[in-house]
C-alpha cells in the first residue's frame, strides 16, 4: 500500500510510472522515468519515496531553487518528509531562512553533521528524507557512509544534468558506488545519451541509454501525447527576429508613445523583410511594443559584439 497524502490525486500516467517503478524496484535497483515538463515528475518521485519506506531517502536535484521547491512538495504530500527532513545545501535566500524554522527543517553541508542527524533518525526510529544538491552528493555520500547507513531510495530530478563530462555540478555520484542506496529513480523529460534526439556526444561521459548506470525506461510519457491527454499545454513558440532594427531614438520612442496602435501593426527590417507583426488590442499603445524591443535590439547587439 502507497503510503502516501495525495495518491487520490494522482493522475494516471503518473500512477502508471509508480507502478512501472516499485513492480522493477523488485528485480533491479536503478530505472529511469521519462515525462514532460509539467508532467509531475516530482509527484511520482515523492509517491515512490512513500512506497519504499525505507529508513533513509535521498532526493537530489541540480540547483538550490530546485531543491528548495521539491522539500515545500515533499512536505505537502511524504509525512516522513513532514516529519524529519534534512536540506544537504547552504541557504540560498533569506525566504529560505524562514520556511527552515517554520518547518522545522535542517540545513548543512557537513558529513559530521548529516551522519549525526542520520544517527538521530536511526535512534529514535523515525524515517529521514535528506534534500540535496548534486554538487553536495559527496557529503551526502560521506555521511551515509560515516553513519552507516544505506539509503533505501535515491531519486534524482532533472537526471539529464548527471550525464556531463568533467564531473560538472557532481552529478557523477548520482550513477556511483561511492553513494550507497539500495534503489536508484531517475527522473528526466530529456533523456541525454550519446546517440538519439537528445544527443551530446561532445560533452557527455555518461549516457542515459546505459542500463548499468541508469536501468531501464520503465514509464515514458512524450510531450505530444501530454498535450493530447490534457496533461499538459501545447508550447507556443513566439520568435522575434530583431538582430536588424536600428535602436529607436529617444525621440522616436516619445514619437510612439503619443501614437495610437493600429488594428494591425507591422514592424520591417532594413532589407524590406517584414519583421513582427501583431494585433493588438485597442488600449495597447506603440509605445508598449518600444518597451520589449529596446532591450531585445540591445541584447542582439552585445552578442553580435
Amino acid at each position: 500500500m502507497v503510503r502516501f497524502s495525495a495518491a487520490a490525486k494522482m493522475r494516471p500516467h503518473q500512477v502508471r510510472a509508480v507502478a512501472a517503478t516499485l513492480a522493477h524496484f523488485e528485480f533491479g535497483g536503478r530505472a529511469t522515468v521519462v515525462l514532460p515538463g509539467g508532467a509531475g515528475k516530482t509527484v511520482v518521485g515523492a509517491a515512490v519515496v512513500a512506497a519504499v519506506r525505507g529508513r533513509v531517502s535521498v532526493v537530489a536535484a541540480p540547483t538550490l531553487a530546485l531543491v528548495d521547491q521539491t522539500l515545500r512538495a515533499y512536505k505537502a504530500w511524504v509525512p516522513d518528509a513532514a516529519r524529519r527532513a534534512l536540506v544537504v545545501s547552504s541557504r540560498s535566500s533569506a525566504s529560505s531562512s524562514r520556511l527552515d524554522r517554520a518547518r522545522r527543517t535542517r540545513r548543512t553541508t557537513k558529513a559530521g553533521a548529516i551522519a549525526h542527524f542520520l544517527r538521530e533518525g536511526a535512534a529514535a526510529g523515525e524515517a529521514t528524507v535528506v534534500f540535496t544538491t548534486y554538487k553536495s552528493l559527496a557529503a551526502v555520500a560521506e555521511g551515509l557512509r560515516r553513519a552507516e547507513e544505506r539509503a533505501a531510495v535515491a531519486v534524482f530530478d532533472e537526471a539529464h544534468e548527471t550525464t556531463y563530462g568533467g564531473d560538472r555540478g557532481g552529478g557523477a555520484l548520482a550513477t556511483a558506488p561511492a553513494l550507497d542506496a539500495a534503489r536508484r529513480l531517475f527522473l528526466t523529460a530529456t533523456p541525454r545519451t550519446r546517440t538519439g534526439a537528445f544527443s551530446g556526444a561532445a560533452t557527455a561521459r555518461r549516457s542515459m541509454d546505459d542500463a548499468a548506470l541508469y536501468g531501464p525506461v520503465v514509464s515514458r510519457l512524450s510531450a505530444s501525447e501530454a498535450a493530447e491527454a490534457g496533461v499538459t499545454v501545447p508550447l507556443s513558440v513566439i520568435v522575434m527576429d530583431v538582430g536588424d532594427y536600428d535602436r529607436p531614438s529617444r525621440n522616436e520612442t516619445a514619437l510612439a508613445s503619443t501614437s495610437s496602435t493600429s488594428a494591425s501593426e507591422s514592424i520591417t527590417g532594413k532589407d524590406g523583410r517584414p519583421g513582427i507583426s501583431s494585433s493588438p488590442s485597442p488600449s495597447l499603445k506603440s509605445n508598449s511594443f518600444s518597451m520589449i524591443l529596446e532591450p531585445l535590439i540591445l541584447a542582439s547587439r552585445v552578442l553580435d559584439d
